[in-house]
């Protein structure tokens, strides 16, 4: 007979097992069927655009004042509202927005960035709205005549002028799929999976999972009680590298970067690093 003890260990690793294991839930689904008129992207373009834009400018140089409405020294949340009250975006939006923020705070400060956004093409509808694949290409200089420039795939989906949804596609069987955030073959479900170890409590699991990069109890008890405490959580993807290594940001509703991600989908494995 099993004492209470042995009962307590079997449950632990049973339910980490679980936790790891997932579930059936594909990772990745279609985008919805765009019906009626093909509806014009240049709107949308040029939103996104602005928006990256700011970002690159606030955060990413020596020369904070390039960006027009953030404007010099703001902290990432004042910068998100800035952006909010001119441009109306979503809540998602503002979310993606403080990622890409804490992105370009944590590389390399350039002399100058620019970021221009091209070849929009209709893809479907995420959640009712049109959705389009853009190619965003990243120019940065950190001395004068030396540019590089850099480009990646994004996607946009819009409603009454604004901005609703703004993330990386993953390409699937040739075809571009939205990821759902569900199971460990999704950047934000190995993420999320993390996590749900988090507010298990589960050490040992967590120090698996990181490939022994997280044990550090006491970072991951003030991440268990920060995320407890948000009343919105959203899962960011930064666009995949060619490694197939991805960056995922964890943002609170209020536009609180409180962690980053990184995800190696084909080892299975997320390690975590404190943004506050």
């Amino acid at each position: 007979m099993l004492r209470g003890r042995s009962w307590r260990s079997m449950l632990a690793g049973v339910v980490a097992l679980l936790l790891l294991a997932g579930c059936a839930a594909p990772a990745y689904r279609d985008p919805g069927e765009l019906t009626g008129p093909a509806p014009s992207t240049s709107g949308a373009t040029a939103q996104l655009a602005q928006l990256l834009g700011e970002l690159g400018s606030a955060f990413g140089t020596e020369n904070a004042d390039a960006a027009q409405i953030v404007g010099r020294d703001a902290t990432v949340q004042v910068a998100v509202s800035k952006l909010r009250d001119a441009l109306g975006f979503s809540d998602q939006v503002g979310a993606t927005a403080a990622a890409w923020a804490q992105h370009w705070r944590s590389q390399v400060r350039m002399q100058q960035v620019e970021i221009t956004v091209e070849d929009a093409q209709l893809v479907g509808t995420w959640h009712g709205d049109p959705l389009a694949h853009v190619t965003v290409r990243v120019t940065t200089s950190e001395l004068p005549g030396q540019e590089e420039t850099a480009s990646f795939g994004y996607a946009m989906a819009w409603s009454d002028g604004a901005l609703q949804w703004i993330g990386p596609l993953t390409r699937t069987g040739g075809e571009l799929m939205v990821d759902t955030g569900v199971g460990l073959s999704s950047p934000t479900g190995a993420v999320q999976r993390y996590l749900d170890l988090v507010e298990h409590g589960d050490w040992k699991a967590l120090e698996r999972f990181s490939g022994g990069a997280n044990t550090d109890r006491t970072d991951l008890e003030v991440l268990g009680s920060v995320t407890a405490a948000a009343d919105d959580l959203y899962l960011v993807p930064m666009p995949d590298r060619d490694d197939g290594v991805w960056t995922v940001y964890a943002v609170t509703g209020v536009s609180h970067v409180i962690g980053q991600f990184t995800v190696d989908l084909d080892a299975t494995r997320v390690v975590y690093k404190p943004t506050v």
